[in-house]
């Protein structure tokens, strides 16, 4: 598969065909960035908070187009995406903003892949 980000989705391709999956893009609403995990076809990504609504990072099974876990954010500024090689782990580094919005810090979200219902440790 390949992909590209679109306004609110991202736009998977059958890399034997070069042709849209399904016919239509995934919707990831607000999507800001998105990686694909180094080993399976998995998708991550991440869209910001909005109309009161959290910031989420999302792992995403594109032939499937369910989403196999998702992390609700608060007081988000940005979010990095980073795989380990073997796909084993997400590790999403997020830069929060204190309720005031004067401070800063960073939190690093560590996704297990390979264990049941993809848990994460803060």
């Amino acid at each position: 598969y390949f992909a590209r980000q679109t306004t609110n989705g991202i736009s998977v391709f059958d890399t034997e065909s070069f042709k849209l999956m399904e016919k239509k893009p995934v919707k990831a609403k607000g999507v800001v960035h998105f990686e694909w995990s180094k080993s399976d076809p998995v998708i991550a990504y991440w869209a910001p908070e909005e109309d009161k609504m959290p910031a989420r990072v999302v792992l995403l099974d594109p032939a499937t187009r369910t989403e196999l876990r998702s992390k609700n954010l608060f007081n988000v500024r940005e979010v990095k995406l980073h795989w380990q090689n073997s796909g084993d782990f997400l590790c999403a580094q997020v830069l929060r903003h204190s309720k005031t919005g004067k401070t800063t810090f960073t939190n690093f979200e560590i996704f297990r892949m390979r264990d049941a219902n993809i848990p994460n440790e803060i």
